[in-house]
């Protein structure tokens, strides 16, 4: 009788969720040299991988030789996990009426440990923003997004999840985890966050958030505009609308 092949280790099953997580928006399209160096994995091991991933669908070789992208059955699951999505769904209305109403943009970003992920966008007829899509991560201490995400966090768990020097993206991102804190401070009393020019020059973005049946923060909804016409009268406006999307999605997830 043949012996049982042996169930594939942890340290295979690490290498492989590290070859998956080397792709991104930045990184589209890899080759087994460049996902060596991202790893540390052997580039022979990364071969190895590779065949498997095209076998299965999880990768595609591209019309450039030695290149390779993500697959179809990663769209499938991504699709998947989108769907599910609880506060998505209750939000999808909402931010529907919320940018054509305010001819604006509309976001909604959830937490994944210390970064946001765009998993809605909606946007007015004619336009199209380029600096965001679904699934991209955003960090959380120089969006207005995710000042909100990092609001329903304690002062302890900020500390721990973030770096006490936080990197400079513009002139005007906040660096100082200590700054970034009475920051957040201002945020959970007054309701609502914004991002002046923090995380790109010329864009400023205004946040709220929506809750859940407890309390907490299950989301952030936002929207953002170019600086110079980004005025105090349009930022009210935008926050008011906001404001009565978040509570009309909050309510639908249980929110009293």
């Amino acid at each position: 009788m043949p012996a049982k092949k042996s169930a594939p280790s942890f340290k295979s099953l690490h290498r492989a969720l590290a070859i998956l997580s080397s792709f991104s928006f930045s990184r589209p399209r890899l080759s087994a040299s460049d996902i060596a160096s991202y790893t540390d994995i052997p580039k022979s091991t990364v071969h190895r991988f590779l065949r498997i991933f095209v076998e299965q669908g999880f990768l595609e070789e591209t019309e450039s030789p030695g290149l390779f992208a993500p697959g179809l059955k990663l769209f499938e699951l991504g699709n998947i996990v989108h769907q599910n999505l609880d506060v998505r769904l209750s939000a999808k209305s909402p931010m529907d009426c919320l940018a054509k109403a305010y001819n604006t943009t509309v976001h909604l970003v959830i937490r994944d440990r210390d970064e946001g992920v765009y998993v809605e966008k909606v946007e007015p007829v004619g336009q199209h923003v380029h600096y965001s899509n679904i699934g991209k991560r955003i960090p959380l201490y120089c969006t207005a997004a995710g000042k909100i995400l990092l609001s329903d966090l304690t002062d302890e768990a900020i500390f721990s999840l973030l770096p006490s020097r936080l990197p400079s993206l513009t002139p005007h991102t906040i660096v100082e985890r200590e700054v970034l804190l009475n920051e957040i401070h201002k945020v959970q009393e007054k309701g609502w966050a914004e991002d002046n020019q923090e995380l790109e020059l010329g864009l400023c973005c205004v946040a709220v958030p929506i809750k859940d049946h407890q309390g907490h923060i299950a989301a952030a909804m936002s929207t953002s505009g170019l600086a110079a016409s980004f005025g105090p009268e349009r930022k009210s406006e935008l926050i008011k609308g906001l404001q009565g999307a978040s509570m009309e999605v909050s309510r639908q997830l249980g929110f009293p």
